[in-house]
């Protein structure tokens, strides 16, 4: 078993860490206290490959492996959790998709322009009632103009980057009464007539996600835009997530990461009864369940992205990474605020922000409660029903 990174893994985690100290520091203060969708940032990200990371170089991407992504991800959200978030909508739940399950069509439309940069993915999964249950999809997708078109009608909520997205793959239900075994995939151009954009209120962390809901009145989209196969679609979305849960374990161990790293500057600064706070072991504890809890769900991470390669299915690895990420970064966020104690708890200050967008990567993509019960399936070798 080999647990060290190899020199082009090491080579472009550097690369990505200089893009961060150069453009993503730099302005995340600004996305988190604005709101603002981040669209110029993410065209040097595309300029820097991390659009399509691991979309095939024929079609515009870098042609990494899913641990060179997973890398990645964790280093542009040490800098910005929102930009790395948006990473993986674009990355993992739109253009890995087209990369597997798009005919050429989709591709020569959509999949380069997605992996250089030149146009943003959504995802339109969720509604109000088929969030944990994704499978209870009610948005209706009927047959028109003899079988060559589709018509969308329904709403999808919380679509991450649909503020700016060009083309968004959405579910709707094909077969009706099926669940999982009756929905379909569709690549929908967001310029189609029909679709209204609503913003949601304002979000407690990853803010400047540009997440709306979408309402589709009678939406026509070619029958040729269907991704993958019809009543396909649910694998297709779960195929997704399993990537999408690798990544944003990715991006708790940057929250985390960033977490770490303030708590340990103010430790060795911070002085009381002439020495630093660093020299308490009630500090040192602190430090050192958070530098343990991190690299161990590192581990997780990696193991799941490296198993991508070679597995059909990574579903309970993909679980076991986000569940052990996400309770790190939160703990570690938590923990740096006690040892700033008042210099962190202010607004403004870049643990608060750590705190709030650490507590989003415990629900999206999959809550703990979930990944709790994915993992205990297997653990128990019960079988899921869609």
């Amino acid at each position: 078993m080999i647990l060290e990174l190899t020199p082009a893994q090491l080579a472009f985690q550097a690369a990505v860490d200089q893009f961060v100290r150069t453009d993503v520091e730099p302005a995340a203060s600004h996305i988190d206290e604005s709101g603002e969708f981040p669209v110029t940032l993410l065209k040097r990200a595309g300029e820097h490959g991390l659009m399509g990371v691991t979309v095939p170089q024929a079609w515009g991407g870098g042609g990494r492996d899913y641990v060179s992504y997973a890398l990645a991800v964790e280093a542009v959200s040490r800098g910005s959790a929102t930009v790395g978030v948006i990473l993986i909508v674009n990355n993992s739940l739109v253009a890995e998709v087209l990369a597997r399950f798009g005919a050429d069509v989709h591709k020569e439309r959509w999949l380069r322009a997605l992996a250089t940069g030149q146009a943003v993915g959504s995802f339109g999964l969720s509604e109000e009632d088929a969030g944990t249950d994704a499978a209870n999809v009610e948005m209706q997708a009927t047959l028109v103009e003899d079988g060559k078109a589709y018509s969308l009608n329904g709403r999808k909520v919380w679509v991450a980057c649909a503020e700016v997205s060009n083309v968004a793959l959405v579910f709707a239900v094909t077969r009706p009464g099926q669940r999982a075994h009756g929905i379909s995939a569709f690549l929908v151009p967001m310029s189609t007539p029909g679709i209204e954009r609503t913003a949601r209120a304002d979000s407690l962390g990853v803010r400047g996600l540009g997440c709306m809901d979408l309402t589709f009145n009678d939406v026509v989209v070619p029958a040729d835009q269907v991704v993958g196969t019809v009543n396909d679609g649910f694998k297709v979305a779960m195929w997704a997530l399993e990537g999408g849960r690798v990544a944003i374990a990715a991006q708790a161990l940057g929250i985390g990461q960033a977490a770490l790293d303030e708590a340990l500057r103010h430790a060795k600064a911070r002085h009381t009864f002439g020495k630093p706070i660093a020299e308490y072991e009630a500090i040192q504890f602190m430090l050192a369940d958070m530098a343990t809890e991190l690299d161990a769900a590192r581990m997780l991470t990696w193991k799941a992205a490296s198993l991508k390669a070679t597995q059909t299915s990574i579903v309970t690895e993909a679980a076991q990474a986000k569940l052990a990420a996400s309770v790190a970064a939160h703990q570690a966020a938590d923990k740096a605020m006690q040892i700033l104690a008042s210099a962190g708890y202010r607004r403004g200050s870049r643990v608060e922000r750590d705190f709030r967008d650490a507590r989003a990567t415990e629900i999206y993509q999959g809550t703990s409660e979930t990944q709790r019960m994915v993992i205990a399936e297997r653990v128990l070798g019960i079988r899921r029903h869609g």
